[in-house]
This record gives C-alpha cells, structure tokens and sequence, in this order.
C-alpha cells in the first residue's frame, strides 16, 4: 500500500524537478546570452570609440585648407614639394602627430597627380613613385565615401600598425587626393586585457578581414580567424560581419560566445565563455533543487508509511472478514475498531451478512421452483414474502409460469393444425411429382424433334455459306475480266491511234521521195550540163532516183497494208465492245445474284440461331421441370418428416401439467 502511494509522489517530485530545472536552465541561458552580448556590445563600444576619436582627427586633417589648395594647385608631372605653402603644411601634420606620440604614429597625406606621398616623421617619395589607385584600401576609400580604417600591417620599423584615411575631395565632388594617419595597435591589447567577464571569460579584436589583433592566447594574435581551431559558424559569422549568440568549439573545448561589429569599421569583437564557467550558475541551482527534493521526497515517504499503517491494518481485518463470507461463513463477527470511513465499511458489511442469510431463504425457494419447471410442473406457489431486487425475481417467476401456460396451450393447438397441414401438403406433392414426370417426358421428346430440325438448318447455313463463298469468287473473277477486257479495249484504241499517226508519217515518207524524185532530176539535168565531168554525179542522180521510187513503193504498200490493219482493228474493235457489253452484263447479274445468296446465307444463319435459342430454352424448362419433379419429391419427404415431427411435439407437450 505504501509503494503504491510512494512511488508515484516520487516520480512526480522527479518530473516537477526536471521541468523546474529545464525551465531555469532557460532563463539562466537568455541572462547569461545578455550578459555576454552586453559585454561584448561594450567592448565593441570602447574599441569603436577608440577609433571614432582618431577618424575624426584623420577628416580634420583632410578638411584642412593647405591640404586641398595643394592637390588643386598640383598637375600632373609637378612635384609635390614645389608647393608654395608646403613649410605650413608640414607644420600642421607635424602637430597632429605630437598630439598623441603614445598611439598615433605618423600622419601622412598623398597626392593622386603627382603620385607622391609625405609623412611626419619625414619620409618622402619622389614624383610618380606612390600612386594611390595601387592601394589595397583605394577601392574601399571610393566605396565608402569617408574615412575608414584599414587592415592591421607592420612597417619597416616592425611596428604592427593600421591607418585612418580620409579622402580629399575638389570642387566637382572628384577626389584629389588622401590624408591619414597610422595608429599603433598595441593600445588595443592593453584595451582588451583591461575587459574581463567572469573567471574565464575573454574577448578577441579581430580586423574587417578576419585577423586576430588581440587574443588571451599570445600564439593566435597575428593569425586569421581561418587558422584558429573554431568551429566553422564563428568563421562564417566572422567572414559575413554577423552579430550573433552561438555555442562552439574551440581547441577541443565548448565555448558560449557572442559576435558584435566595431561601429562601422567592419572590426569585430568575439567574447568567449568556457561551457563550465557558462553553466555554474545552472549546476549550483541543479544541486539545490535535487537536494531539496531528496529531503521532501524522504519526509513524504515517512508520513505516507505512517498514514498507509492506520489504513492497511484494519483494511486486512475487513479483508479475512470478506474472504470468510465469499467461503460461505456468515456466522462471522464483523466488527472492526476504526472511527474513520473504514469503521462504516465494516459496518456496513456487518448489515451485508444479516442481509444475505435472509438472501439464503430466498435462494433456496426459487431453486426448488425452478427444479419444478424442470419436471414440467407449472402449477407451483411462493411462499416468502421477497424484498429488494429478489422481489423482481419472485415476478419474473409468476411472469414465467403465465407465459410458459399460455405458449404450451398454443403450441398444443398449432401442432395439431402442423399435423393435419402436413399430411395435405405431401399428397399434393405426391400429385406434383408425377405431373412433373409426365412434362419431362413429353419435353424430352420436344428436344430432340428440335435438335433434328436444328442440324439440318445448320447444315442449309453451312452450304449457304459455302455458295455464297463461291459466288464471291466468281463474282471477282468476273470483275477480273471485266478488267481486263477494259484493258484490251483501250490497247485496241491505242493501236488504232497508233495506225493514224503512221499513216501521217507515211505521208511524210511520200512527200520526201517526191522531193528526191525532183532533186535527182535537178541533179540529172545539172550532170548532163557538166558534160564529161558531170559523168559520175549523174550516175549518183540516176541512183537517188531509183530511191526516191523505190520509197514511193514501198510507201504505197505499206498504207495498203495499214488500212487493211485498220479495218481489222474496228472490225476487233466493235467485236471487243460488245464483248465487254455481254460481259458487263454478267458482272451485274453475278453481283445481284451473290446478293441473293448473301439473304439466304443470312437468313439460315439467323434460323440456326433462333433455333440454337429455342434448344437452349427447352433445355432450361427440361431443367426446370426435373427440379420441380425433384423438389416435388423432397416436398413429400419433408411433408411426412414434417408430421412426424409434429406427432413427437405432441409427446412431449403431454409432459407439462397445466
């Protein structure tokens, strides 16, 4: 009992104790993330304001008089020191950095047309020797359109230094040339040691580009942030000047730090917090709180062993108390000394144990009732007077013997009707049966009159089929020669075509060899002319002659000979024509006569298939018939089953005594 109610305290005081401590590591996590951004917003502050004092100094350097007058006096290929103001401008720069010995270094100012630059500590250059668009801060100076402070370098003294510059501009807004002065960065370290927050606490100065100005470890100082062994989150947050809470690694170690810019110099300042110095204030709070619910854990534990005693020992008491009435015992003492809830119990249970003797008296009168129902005797009384639910009981009982009298008179009357309604019932069925087998019969004799009748339709279909196959080929085979007796007559139409044009090349020949006739008289006349030296053309005359004669000839016979062919050709042609005429003839009377076949193929298709259709519905009511005969047959069986059924109800009916 005591587990049971000291096991879940604790583990409630557990989860109180985690979610209080989740809660307080939160608050405890968003003070101490102010803590550092503060610190290092105040550093970042002290470095700004550093250089805020000397960028003002360096724009008052550029805004001076002397200074513009000479780059505006200055041309291209002048030297710088020709300037006649040039002692006094010395002097100015000369002042400006004895101001402040301990940090500035020199002051300097350049000249962009003559390329030269002069300090004050008297280093010059010559004309041409110092062109400021070779700078690595020129681009920067042009963007920024103001002073800015530059990377960290060393000199040729060996002194780590950064310059202000400030730029000069003329009349038209063009830049003429710079002024600046360099600062000695090891005043910053002396800033930066002077900065602590907690035990273990430190800050690191880093430049635009990721240099290391200041560290607590003397090693880092002159590295760039890539080179330290950091996560790569604060090289990222460094790289893209992000101010910003991050937890990371450094040298093995989880570090808490925040990120914050210097003013706009693109400087940042990075704090740093070892995760065991971060988290003391946590682990302390942890402590108190896990000592503290230890001890209420211990106190709450004892009170509940206490309480859990008085409740327990008189709760095992009622427990033997019910164990010995659930065995049967009822003469048991129920008494239990408690002055609590538990004191009622047992008074009530007390009550309980008077109550079921009375329980017992009940029990047994409806058990022997019931035992008589079991007999059949309904004709039963109740002789105790029921209270509470057993008074439901001793109705429900009443209840069942009206009912059961009632349902075994109804069902004494309903058999005997079952009895009768079955016997009429299997002598109609009995009558069903044998009509059934009589259309069986007479249906089987149907089926095979039609499936007769079915095969010698479907063998018309088949032959129809089989002529209509034939007509078609027939049919293209007429189509066929109709075809080509197209063909023949338009071949004969070409040959009679032809037998014209050489009749008309027959005519040529026969003027050509008149023309020869007369061009070898010509020539015959023209060699008798020539005398003896006309002798042989005349020989050539005489055969061009014969030629031309025996051209005419031959031409003669030959138009003979086609007219003769031509009145063949018509003659064949007119015997083609009607040809083709008879033959187009049967080509139609072949296409009506496939069509009549095509209706007959058709229509013996389409009887074969009613008939197919009829076969199959007197298959379906020979099936129907033989299940009705079946069905029938069963109908009587169960008919009889039915009455015998009936008869055994009766039996055992005769045993209730009403």
């Amino acid at each position: 009992m005591s587990r049971q109610i000291v096991i879940p305290v604790i583990c409630i005081l557990i989860v109180i104790g985690i979610l209080i401590s989740t809660i307080l590591n939160f608050k405890i996590n968003d003070l101490r993330e102010s803590e550092m951004s503060a610190k290092s917003s105040y550093g970042a502050a002290d470095i700004d304001t550093f250089f805020t004092s000397y960028q003002a100094m360096a724009t008052q350097l550029g805004a001076i008089p002397e200074v513009k007058d000479m780059m505006l006096t200055m041309k291209k290929g002048a030297d710088l020191f020709d300037y006649e103001h040039m002692d006094r401008l010395q002097e100015l720069f000369i002042a400006a950095a004895d101001i402040d010995t301990d940090n500035i270094s020199v002051t300097w100012f350049a000249d962009f047309d003559t390329s030269q630059l002069w300090e004050s500590s008297g280093f010059k250059t010559e004309k041409g020797e110092w062109d400021v668009t070779t700078r690595s801060w020129y681009k920067e100076i042009l963007d920024a359109k103001g002073t800015i402070v530059t990377e960290p370098y060393t000199t040729t003294a060996g002194e780590v230094v950064a310059s202000v510059i400030t730029p000069v501009y003329g009349d038209n807004k063009d830049v003429l040339g710079v002024a600046g002065l360099d600062l000695k960065l090891t005043i910053l370290s002396n800033m930066m040691e002077k900065h602590k927050f907690g035990k273990t606490g430190y800050y690191v100065l880093l430049s635009s580009d990721g240099q290391v100005i200041y560290h607590p470890s003397s090693d880092s100082i002159g590295k760039h942030i890539s080179e330290l062994d950091v996560d790569e989150k604060v090289k990222d947050a460094i790289s893209e000047h992000k101010a910003e809470f991050f937890k990371y690694k450094s040298n093995g170690k989880s570090i808490y730090g925040y990120s914050s810019m210097v003013g706009d110099t693109n400087w940042m300042i990075l704090t740093g917090m070892p995760s065991r110095e971060y988290n003391s204030a946590y682990f302390i709070i942890l402590i108190i709180i896990v000592v503290v619910f230890v001890i209420a854990g211990v106190v709450i534990t004892l009170g509940t062993i206490k309480t859990a005693k008085s409740i327990v020992n008189p709760l095992e008491q009622l427990e033997k108390i019910a164990d010995e009435i659930a065995n049967g015992n009822l003469e048991i003492d129920a008494k239990v000394e408690s002055n609590d809830e538990i004191g009622q119990v047992a008074a009530s249970l007390d009550h309980t144990v008077v109550r079921l003797k009375d329980y017992i008296v009940y029990i047994n009168e409806i058990t022997e009732v019931l035992e008589e129902i079991g007999k059949g005797n309904l004709n039963f009384e109740l002789k105790n007077d029921y209270t509470g639910d057993f008074k439901k009981i001793e109705d429900g009982l009443l209840e069942i013997k009206q009912q059961l009298s009632v349902t075994i008179t109804g069902i004494t009357e309903a058999s005997h009707e079952v009895a009768e309604g079955a016997e009429q019932i299997a002598h109609t069925a009995q009558n069903i049966s044998e009509g059934a087998t009589d259309q069986a019969s007479a249906i089987e004799e149907l089926q095979a009159t039609i499936e007769t009748v079915s095969s010698q339709v479907d063998r018309n279909a088949q032959n129809a089929v089989a002529a209509n196959d034939k007509s078609t080929l027939v049919q293209q085979n007429l189509n066929a020669c109709d075809e080509q007796m197209k063909k023949l007559v338009a071949a004969m139409e070409d040959i009679s075509k032809s037998s014209s044009q050489i009749k008309e090349v027959i005519s040529t020949i026969q003027n050509i060899a008149d023309q020869t006739t007369l061009l070898a008289l010509n020539a015959s006349i023209e060699a008798a002319r020539a005398g003896e030296a006309g002798r042989g053309f005349a020989v050539v005359a005489n055969e061009v002659n014969h030629l031309a004669l025996d051209s005419m000839t031959a031409a003669q016979s030959t138009v003979d000979l086609i007219a003769n062919a031509l009145d063949s050709v018509d003659k064949g042609m007119g015997i083609v024509q009607e040809t083709a005429e008879m033959l187009q003839h049967s080509v139609e009377e072949s296409n009506e006569l496939g069509k009549r076949i095509d209706d007959i193929s058709e229509a013996s298709l389409s009887q074969a298939d009613s008939l197919n259709q009829v076969t199959g519905g007197i298959e379906q009511i020979s099936s129907v018939v033989t299940e009705n005969s079946a069905m029938a047959e069963e109908s009587a069986a169960f008919s009889q089953e039915l009455t015998a059924q009936a008869q055994l109800l009766n039996q055992q009916i005769e045993v209730f005594r009403l």
